[in-house]
């Protein structure tokens, strides 16, 4: 074994050195440097060492507790192992494959490029941030186990990644991720923009800033969206669970199967498609807006909660607890139920054959009602049937409907021709 001892370098290829270094031992302060045409391989870098993959040199599972550079086009470092607070950092040009971070540092710089790379316990990946129009780090097919981190800062890129069980990443500034899989995993969005996220048993992908885009929350994993974040085109699996709420915003999520989309607090959803079997909750102080409720699908309102502008095709149902609010709903074949207590206001417009409006309370909804034709049906479920009772069409299109001693009036559209 050849050993770089204090105030040593040693540069391969040499005269003294030769093309490849085997087992070389670089001690704290020692340095070697692999040039074009070198390389070394099984490399210690002790506390306090420094090796330099150059342009066009090559190193191969070194051990890492001091420092590793890989800088200048063509220099590679492959399979090298990060222990002991050490560190391999990777600069413009450079490339490492496979490297294996336990208790230490992998930086990807402005222009280097990482492959394969795993984080272990305590180990940590920074992908940095680009400068003077250059491209940013660049770290593609890492893992993230239990107790790792990966960490995007803006104008890096990180893509496939796999984020298992106990394992951290962040997207922060303008910093992108691209088709990640979150196995158990955590991704925090603070800036910057991620695509293509698979979210699966017990995996979260949580925006307080920054744009997600077709992520896919498969069977006990979840998606929230807070404060300045927002999502668009999420698919919410059967088990899945999207929630936004806080300021944050979604916009063409599709909810299927036993999927579940929840709008909290100062939450916003956009034209979200309730699919068959899928459900969309708008709890106290969320909003949502333009949603489609398919066939056996289901969108609650609850108390608090806003629906506007929802469109019930055929076999869907919209319905609206006491204290939740429904504005301007379209009923396409489907059901809007209102609870004793719901209120409806705008209108509530029958656009297609086989409509039905339940009001299950006393008070009849404010909502002008548009479009009602005979093959439509509305129920007032908390009014008996009196024998002796009677229905009118009063000016204005007023429709009253007289029971047991008590009158019921909806408003029917006053432009439409009923008789």
């Amino acid at each position: 074994m050849t050993t770089i001892g204090n105030g040593q370098v040693a540069y391969i290829p040499s005269a003294a050195f030769g093309y490849n270094a085997f087992g070389f031992n670089i001690l704290n302060g020692g340095e070697m440097v692999v040039n074009s045409g070198g390389m070394a391989d099984y490399t210690t870098i002790s506390v306090g060492g420094v090796e330099v993959v150059a342009r066009q040199g090559m190193d191969f599972n070194a051990l890492i507790n001091g420092t590793q550079y890989v800088q200048g086009d063509g220099a590679h470092a492959y399979s090298a192992t990060v222990d002991g607070g050490g560190l391999q950092e990777i600069l413009t040009g450079g490339v490492a494959s496979n490297t294996i971070v336990n208790r230490g540092t992998q930086t990807v710089d402005t222009g280097g490029t990482a492959v394969g790379a795993t984080i272990n316990s305590n180990g940590v990946q920074y992908v940095e941030n680009s400068w003077n129009g250059a491209t940013g780090g660049i770290a593609s097919a890492t893992t993230v186990n239990f107790g790792g981190n990966e960490i995007i800062y803006g104008g890096g890129t990180a893509s496939n990644t796999t984020v298992n069980v106990g394992g951290y990443m962040e997207v922060d500034g303008t910093g992108k991720a691209i088709s990640r899989t979150l196995n158990g995993g955590f991704e925090l969005v603070t800036g910057g923009t991620t695509s293509g996220t698979v979210v699966n048993n017990h995996g979260l992908e949580e925006l307080v800033g920054g744009f997600a885009s077709g992520t896919n929350v498969n069977s006990g994993g979840e998606q929230d969206v807070f404060y300045a974040g927002s999502a668009g085109s999420t698919t919410v699996n059967a088990g899945g669970r999207e929630f936004v709420a806080y300021g944050g915003s979604v916009s063409g999520t599709s909810v299927k199967s036993g999927g579940l989309e929840q709008v909290g607090s100062n939450g916003l959803a956009r034209g979200t498609y309730v699919q068959v079997g899928g459900r969309e909750e708008i709890l106290a102080g969320g909003v949502a807006s333009g949603a489609v409720v398919g066939a056996r699908g289901e969108q609650d309102v609850k108390a608090g909660g806003v629906a506007s502008g929802s469109l019930v095709v055929h076999l869907g149902l919209e319905v609206v607890s006491a204290g939740g609010t429904a504005v301007n709903t379209s009923i396409q074949g489907g059901a809007l139920d209102l609870k004793a207590g719901a209120t409806a206001t705008g209108s509530i417009n029958f656009t297609g054959a086989g409509g039905e409006l339940v009001i299950e309370g006393t008070a009849m909804p404010n909502a002008v009602i548009s479009g009602f034709a005979p093959t439509d049906t509305i129920e007032l479920s908390a009014v008996k049937f009196d024998p002796g009772g009677s229905v009118q069409l009063l000016a204005g299109n007023v429709l009253q409907v007289a029971e047991n001693g008590a009158s019921y009036q909806l408003k029917l559209d006053p432009n439409q021709r009923l008789l």
